[in-house]
């Protein structure tokens, strides 16, 4: 699956003063599992500092916040299909517990408080 077969297509997120923070699920069967690549290949190395990739092995597509069951499958009434997510419950819930507290960090540490 190609999302960017042209490197024009890819937003130049870099450009701007934000960090972002990227968390992967690798067993997502929604979104090519190395797609930050695609961007990094781009982006100038003197700004891939402000990109950080965390990878999830075995996350599913949906990375909700903790403790929420995993949903592998759905129906999504806009396509008229069913929609495979991919997960593992153990692998998945690990990825939800660490994900929440590497968000909660970024926040903190890249958002002014008032």
């Amino acid at each position: 699956m190609e999302i960017y077969p042209n490197p024009s297509e890819i937003i130049p997120i870099w450009k701007g003063k934000a960090k972002y923070l990227f968390l992967k699920s690798l067993d997502d069967f929604q979104m090519k599992p190395d797609l930050h690549l695609d961007l990094l290949a781009v982006c100038p190395e003197s700004k891939e500092r402000d990109i950080e990739v965390v990878q999830y092995p075995g996350a599913g597509h949906l990375l909700d916040p903790p403790y929420i069951p995993l949903c592998r499958t759905a129906f999504n009434a806009t396509v008229g299909a069913e929609m495979k997510f991919g997960g593992q419950p153990k692998e998945h819930a690990y990825a939800q517990e660490d994900a929440w507290r590497k968000t909660i960090e970024f926040l903190k540490n890249n958002i002014p408080s008032s």
